[in-house]
């Protein structure tokens, strides 16, 4: 079925959600503006935050794709998914660049880049599936759920008990949301953003040195496309 062209600005909303996490990036892991280079790519993500129109969104991903793949192969994986979705994102955008209605781009991209970020949800919990990840002895997600427990829960209630079934259940509860949220986004159900953004807030709230924020925003900022008229319609 063809899918409905939202009146709300999809493509204007996802443009600025994403200009304002690649600014961040900018920030955070390049060396603050302090090239030529970044200075251009940062001058154009200002453009696409001010102005989200086809032109400011196309040189935009344009320049961060170019900026990630002179880069490979040492990046993060995260910022691979992340190449894959603004590629995919270029291309919709130019191939609907005389629609006439430029959420045209951000709705014909949707299910794409929806199935891009399943796959990566669900190979990201595939390769956890081993022996080390699973053993709560050894597994991260023990020590992350085992960090946060001491840092919000009460102290009336962190019983060694509570701790105990906490850490031992954090690995296999991990795989389950990750799996979750995967098969969620391929079936496009919009439940798989609340479930998505539990996993990465509390990532993000986990206290020095595990915490990892960029990861999850930049993660929920294409998942903004899974549901594009119900995003545009929360930013408005």
């Amino acid at each position: 079925a063809a899918r409905k062209i939202p009146a709300m600005g999809a493509l204007r909303w996802y443009a600025r959600i994403w200009g304002v996490l690649q600014l961040l990036l900018l920030m955070s892991f390049a060396s603050n503006f302090a090239t030529v280079w970044e200075k251009v790519q940062g001058a154009a993500m200002v453009s696409v935050v001010v102005w989200p129109r086809r032109a400011t969104l196309a040189l935009g991903l344009a320049l961060r794709v170019a900026a990630t793949a002179q880069k490979l192969p040492f990046v993060h994986d995260s910022k691979n998914w992340w190449l894959q979705t603004d590629m995919a994102m270029l291309w919709f955008v130019v191939r609907h660049w005389g629609a006439r209605e430029e959420d045209a781009a951000a709705v014909a991209a949707a299910p794409t880049i929806a199935a891009q970020m399943s796959v990566y949800y669900f190979f990201s919990a595939f390769w956890k599936v081993n022996t080390s990840f699973l053993d709560p002895r050894y597994s991260c997600a023990s020590v992350f759920v085992a960090q946060l427990l001491a840092a919000f829960l009460p102290a009336r209630w962190l019983t060694a008990r509570v701790a105990r079934l906490a850490t031992l259940g954090s690995p296999g509860a991990t795989l389950a949301i990750e799996f979750g949220v995967a098969a969620l986004l391929w079936l496009e159900s919009r439940a798989a953003v609340p479930l998505a953004v539990a996993l990465h807030f509390a990532i993000a709230v986990t206290p020095r040195p595990n915490h990892i924020v960029c990861f999850g925003v930049g993660c929920l900022s294409r998942l903004a496309l899974v549901a594009p008229d119900a995003a545009a319609a929360a930013c408005d």
